[in-house]
């Protein structure tokens, strides 16, 4: 018997597309210095929602600042609360 692992190597967008589908919500990240203020600062990592507000009736959250392993902790516990 062989298990295979699934593709973990998926366009982005099928990713996002998958988390909604399985949890109703989905997580994205991006990570520090992927963007600048207008002097040229990278900005720090931040964490948001999508979809949130669909499946909750609440607004999107963004978390600034934090490892995306403790928004995603975060993020789960008020789906939680919300759900």
């Amino acid at each position: 018997m062989t298990t295979e692992l699934p593709d973990f190597h998926i366009p982005h967008m099928e990713k996002i597309e998958w988390m909604v589908e399985t949890k109703g919500w989905a997580v994205e990240t991006m990570t520090a210095g992927a963007f600048t203020d207008v002097e040229g600062n990278p900005l720090p990592t931040y964490t948001y929602t999508v979809n949130f507000t669909r499946r909750f009736a609440m607004p999107e959250i963004v978390i600034v600042g934090l490892a995306p392993v403790a928004c995603a902790g975060i993020l789960d516990l008020v789906a939680d609360v919300c759900g």
